[in-house]
């Protein structure tokens, strides 16, 4: 694998904590998110998020609706300056005042029975006291809010236009500095995998071996590194974080791995058996190997990820968006037709009782050639041992 054309950090410079979206990278996003404004006719658009469509919000903003019950809902339009409600946890609004890009008004109001109410309904009156209800405006997953919080914003306005599928173009398409960006985090991502299955040789502790990964990363100028990796003999994949586990022989070790890098982010996952597989586990882990790559014939001959996400009793496939956030649209099973630019990830889980589970996730990019592997070739096969 060659990273010879990732960016290294000078020697002695420090890594912020928290990944903070830059002005030209704000500007960037926002630019292509007005021209659904030269598309509609429209003045602004209401764009409603919560911990499963946390994207939404999150591309022009990096705030994160962390927790199950968190939800928020921006107003954006053609002005520089982005206006947010939400509703949070303390610790989740002093998380997100740390990492909010330039120029945001964040309103907290608090929790409640009735949370997505209070945000759509706070939103109307936001609107009303600014002298901004009389605008033209579209929504964006609206309809994911329950009825309750719809409800004030219908009341609103009846005939609000569904912007989505328009937003879901913009996260689709990734241009050219974007899919650097992202090929970037995705070679990291693979050097860091890689570095973790070389290094977990039996008698090695997880803990210290993800230390050392986690400080190569930073080297290369990560502003966040998730690792979770999993070493057992027999059963499920059971990826975790890190633990005082001590690598044994005869062990499937496997690593998955998502960077964070230049705002935007890469993935990567594989296995490895500790020891000499035979050729009963060789078959399996090429059948494995075959099944994933079947998946990837199956988008590019459709042009669309829908349908290729499942899980059954002996594993699982996802295929979705990655860029800003490492689920945006298209994503699960999503139709919308890829195009020249879309980038997403395909992750196969396979689980057997014999022979544990193994994991294949790679990073690719679609365009007039077909399907590319981002940030250069992963481990080639599952049966990678030492």
């Amino acid at each position: 694998m060659d990273f010879s054309y990732l960016t290294v950090l000078p020697r002695g410079r420090q890594l912020w904590d928290y990944v903070v979206m830059p002005p030209e990278e704000y500007d960037a996003r926002k630019a292509k998110i007005d021209k659904i404004f030269d598309k509609t006719g429209l003045d602004g658009l209401i764009v409603y998020s919560d911990a499963m469509s946390r994207r939404y919000i999150n591309y022009l903003t990096n705030y994160t609706c962390s927790v199950a019950w968190s939800c928020a809902i921006m107003i954006v339009t053609r002005e520089r300056l982005l206006r947010l409600v939400s509703s949070v946890a303390p610790r989740d609004i002093n998380y997100n005042l740390k990492t909010l890009a330039p120029n945001i008004e964040l309103n907290g109001i608090g929790l409640s029975l009735l949370t997505n109410y209070r945000v759509a309904h706070k939103t109307i009156e936001y609107l009303k006291s600014h002298n901004m209800s009389e605008m033209r405006w579209g929504g964006v997953n609206i309809d994911s809010l329950c009825y309750e919080g719809q409800k004030p914003i219908y009341e609103a306005y009846p005939d609000l236009p569904d912007c989505t599928p328009l937003y879901d173009e913009v996260l689709m398409q990734k241009t050219g500095a974007e899919q650097f960006a992202i090929a970037q985090a995705a070679t990291i991502a693979k050097k860091a995998v890689l570095d973790y299955l070389r290094m977990a040789v039996p008698g090695a502790n997880e803990r210290e071996v993800a230390a050392r990964v986690d400080r190569q990363c930073r080297v290369y100028g990560v502003g966040n590194i998730a690792l979770l990796v999993s070493a057992r003999k027999d059963g499920k994949l059971c990826l975790r974080q890190p633990e005082d586990y001590i690598i044994q022989e005869g062990d499937t070790v496997s690593a998955h791995v998502d960077i964070n890098y230049l705002n935007y982010h890469g993935m990567f996952a594989s296995s490895l058996y500790r020891g000499k597989p035979s050729d009963e586990r060789n078959v399996f882990y090429k059948t494995v190997e075959e099944d994933y790559n079947k998946l990837l014939e199956s988008i590019k001959s459709k042009k669309s990820i829908g349908g290729i996400s499942f899980h059954n009793s002996s594993g699982y496939a996802l295929a979705q968006g990655i860029g800003g956030d490492t689920t945006e649209a298209p994503y699960k099973d999503n139709d919308t037709p890829l195009e020249n630019g879309t980038v997403f990830t395909l992750t196969l889980c396979r689980d057997d009782r014999q022979f544990g589970g193994v994991i294949i996730s790679d990073t690719f990019k679609i365009d007039e050639s077909g399907i590319h592997q981002l940030g250069g070739p992963g481990l080639d096969k599952l049966n990678f041992y030492a």
